[in-house]
């Protein structure tokens, strides 16, 4: 009920008329007015009156001030701070009310008056009731004997000022409402430091019913968002693809964050969380430590943390895990930078190591190229990758020496000769630390996982080689040889494998064979390191 539609208005009466006086000027109203109220029992009615009372002026007895009062605009309302905080709150709500301006200043400012005027009524009840028991001492209506007699009345005036509050709010289009909401909980709840009042709080309430449609909208389509780009990074994609989808993810963020803002505060201030902000925040770190750890994507998780800290910072535990994530990722982008300029040192060593030239030939010269990544011979360059076997001979005649080298995959072999020492020293060097290590680990692990149980015509198991025991007349005997026990040695082209202690075990292994660098490279590691398991060495 606004000022102007109290009985005490409407019959043009004060707080001290007494019953025949407001009975005389019921009378009065009934000849020129038609209604439908019975004002006569808004006044008289003890638990009527009592609300009439409150949503009247009490501390004001002159007719023609009151009058006045009524009158003035909702820019003078809120400066009149010498009335009692009742009747500031019926004047400025009924005002309220009915503003129709554009001053969304002026309704920010009445709205946060109001909430500051409800809040100290509580602490000044005793004086209502004094002031109430002083007029109907004029008016001679029974007095007031404890503010539990109001309790209805002041809730009733509780749900006008609540209505008066939405009605101004309902004349703003949606930016304007939220944009308003927002900086009437900010300033009120000092940025989530306190608890909202309790007629901010009630507004956050009728907001937050009011926004949960677009809130869940919002919240829907940046899910798609996220999902897009889980699904896009799955695949190949370009870094200017991807900073599109994450510029359109954050900008669907600050859009839900804006709508979301004065609950966040309004929750924080009253030491809580907001849930939907919780979970999406969530969401989002998700994606953030998704695009860090699979795709290594620095930037965009950096750009995503940042951005969340700032948008969900009024939810306490998020914040905090936000806060710790840029620190950590902060922290591995330190140590990847520095891993990566190792890596970099080492690298550019490693193709000052393997960078070689020769020309091979005598009257015709090929040429003969190597670096880290491969080897180009006549024209042909092959990837170490794409090599798959690699084996030389050296065949010595009376006054020169033939260094034969061969490599190559499954569709085809490569073959070069030449009659320097030092060529097929550095083809051997450079093939074992481009490609023969790597064959060396493939090789034990397939022999570990048991996809491999031979290389030639020795059984290669986990604990060991099979080797043979020889007999007469009788088919030789295989016998394990554990790792530790093993003996080699490299003579005419062969290579023989041996029981310590009894040369009778042994099997033999032409130099020439394919891969023969990589698994007599294999056998020394495990002799020289008295391993019993290939798996022990190699594994993990």
């Amino acid at each position: 009920m606004s000022i102007k539609e109290n009985p005490f208005f409407l019959l043009n009466a004060t707080l001290r008329n007494t019953r025949a006086e407001l009975s005389e000027l019921e009378e009065e109203f009934s000849l020129f007015n038609d209604s439908d109220r019975d004002l006569l029992s808004e006044v008289v009615s003890p638990r009527l009156r009592v609300q009439s009372e409150l949503g009247w002026l009490i501390g004001v007895t002159q007719p023609t001030v009151l009058r006045e009062l009524t009158i003035k605009s909702l820019n003078d309302l809120i400066d009149l701070r010498h009335l009692h905080a009742l009747d500031q709150l019926n004047l400025i709500s009924s005002s309220l009310s009915l503003y129709k301006g554009e001053s969304h200043e002026l309704v920010k400012d009445s709205i946060l008056r109001l909430a500051d005027l409800f809040e100290g009524l509580h602490l000044r009840l005793d004086e209502v009731i004094v002031l109430l028991n002083q007029e109907r001492k004029h008016s001679g209506f029974p007095l007031l004997s404890d503010t539990s007699q109001l309790e209805d009345g002041l809730n009733l005036r509780k749900d006008y000022f609540n209505q008066s509050i939405k009605d101004s709010l309902d004349r703003l289009d949606s930016q304007a409402l939220v944009s308003l909401v927002t900086d009437i909980v900010d300033e009120n709840s000092m940025s989530g430091v306190r608890q909202c009042y309790t007629l901010v709080q009630d507004l956050v309430d009728y907001y937050e019913v009011a926004t949960k449609h677009a809130l869940a909208e919002e919240t829907a389509s940046i899910e798609s968002s996220i999902e897009n780009i889980m699904t896009v990074t799955n695949g190949q994609y370009s870094n200017d693809h991807l900073d599109q989808l994450i510029s359109k993810l954050i900008t669907r963020l600050r859009g839900w964050d804006t709508i979301a803002q004065p609950i966040q505060v309004s929750f924080q201030g009253k030491g809580l969380e907001h849930e939907e902000s919780k979970e999406l925040a969530y969401k989002v770190r998700d994606l953030s430590l998704y695009m860090f750890n699979e795709k290594f994507e620095d930037g965009v998780t950096k750009k995503l943390s940042e951005v969340s800290l700032e948008l969900f910072g009024e939810v306490t535990s998020i914040s905090e895990r936000l806060g710790k994530d840029i620190e950590d990722i902060e922290a591995i982008e330190f140590e990847r930078k520095q891993r990566a300029e190792e890596e970099a040192i080492e690298e550019e060593k490693r193709d000052r190591e393997m960078a070689y030239y020769a020309e091979i030939g005598i009257a015709f010269k090929d040429e003969l190229k190597i670096n880290s990544s491969g080897i180009s011979w006549k024209d042909a360059f092959v990837k170490f990758e794409d090599i798959t076997f690699y084996r030389y001979q050296v065949i010595s005649r009376s006054l020169t020496t033939d260094y034969i080298f061969e490599y190559g995959d499954a569709d085809r072999t490569y073959k070069i000769t030449t009659k320097k020492k030092e060529n097929f020293i550095a083809l051997l060097d450079r093939f074992w630390k481009g490609i023969g290590y790597k064959l060396m680990i493939n090789f034990a692990i397939d022999v570990i996982c048991k996809a491999n149980n031979h290389f030639c015509s020795i059984g290669v198991r986990d604990d060991g080689l099979i080797l043979y025991r020889k007999k007469f007349f009788r088919a030789d005997e295989p016998v394990l040889v554990p790792w530790s026990r093993l003996a080699s040695n490299v003579y005419n082209g062969q290579c023989t494998y041996s029981l310590v202690g009894d040369s009778k075990v042994n099997a033999n292994l032409d130099v020439s064979a394919t891969n023969y660098h990589m698994f007599s490279m294999l056998v020394s590691i495990m002799m020289d390191k008295r391993a019993s398991r290939l798996s022990e060495v190699f594994e993990g």
